[in-house]
């Protein structure tokens, strides 16, 4: 196919749009963490799947669109919501809640980075009453940070693996897959723990009250 081509300059702004769908829709149907996905479009980079840039930039738009969608069934208080804030344990995230109304922006984008702290932050933000503005902001400047780290890290991994295994076109990819897969189950069990231990704790303190 004739770089430039129709064709190929459709592919490739299909790609760009199912990078922005997957980001700003798939959370709800797809449990993958973003960094997965951001590691994994780097390494795809690396491959010749799009450029850099542009990849980059739907994924950093995808993830914001994602976070608003979401920020916005926190504040219509959506059935997904009120069974994420039944299983938390208020103390706790009182504590979030304090540290997000000091630090503010600073801490929405430090949450990010925690798992299972990285889906309370609407929740957060609009317990500690942020402004909209605000929390969007510093979301987005998140998502660029996010993206462009893990793409950067995805790309790093695959020049390093070819190096090291060049001409062993599979075994390089299974190679990638297989340690996508175990970090994706690390993440997950991550935040099962996470909400496992704020289960227990609000079972021990119904149990102290009666």
């Amino acid at each position: 196919m004739a770089q430039g081509s129709l064709p190929s300059i459709v592919l490739t702004n299909f790609s760009y749009m199912t990078v922005f769908l997957f980001l700003a829709v798939g959370w709800i149907v797809f449990l993958i963490p973003e960094e997965i996905i951001f590691l994994t479009l780097g390494y795809l980079v690396r491959e010749g799947f799009g450029h850099f840039l542009p990849i980059g930039i739907s994924a950093v738009i995808g993830s914001i669109v994602g976070g608003y969608i979401f920020y916005t069934f926190c504040v219509i208080s959506s059935p997904l919501v009120r069974m994420i804030k039944r299983r938390i344990n208020e103390q706790r995230v009182r504590r979030y809640e304090v540290l997000m109304e000091k630090k503010g922006g600073l801490a929405i984008v430090a949450f990010r980075f925690i798992p299972g702290i990285k889906g309370l932050r609407p929740i957060l933000a609009r317990e500690a009453r942020i402004p909209f503005r605000k929390y969007i902001t510093y979301d987005a400047l998140s998502a660029v940070i996010s993206v462009t780290l893990f793409m950067i890290l995805g790309y790093l991994f695959n020049q390093q693996v070819t190096r090291l295994i060049s001409g062993l076109f599979f075994v390089r990819h299974i190679f990638f897959l297989f340690l996508i897969a175990i970090l994706w189950v690390w993440i997950l069990l991550q935040v099962r723990v996470f909400y496992k231990k704020r289960k227990r704790k609000v079972k021990i303190e119904k149990e102290k009250k009666t």
